[in-house]
């Protein structure tokens, strides 16, 4: 379970978000449950690693799955 909290401020210039490599262990038990609850929490986006097998109908899932939690996918350039 994750034990992080966060304040939904969805007017703030610059959004909050969650490495999801932080959460990896609930990630791989339960993708679905672990973004609901980071949406839950406040959080107003995630940025995936690299660790996800992405195929184009995986990322149409996730996308959906994201659009529907009100989530944006946030990307860290090195």
């Amino acid at each position: 379970m994750l034990f992080v909290c966060a304040r939904r401020r969805r007017s703030r210039a610059i959004p909050i978000g969650i490495l999801l490599y932080v959460v990896q262990a609930e990630v791989d038990r339960d993708f679905n449950g672990t973004l609901a609850a980071i949406a839950k929490m406040g959080f107003e986006g995630v940025e995936f690693t690299h660790y996800f097998d992405w195929t184009p109908g995986r990322a149409r899932e996730v996308r959906s799955l994201l659009d529907s939690l009100g989530l944006r996918c946030f990307f860290h350039a090195q």
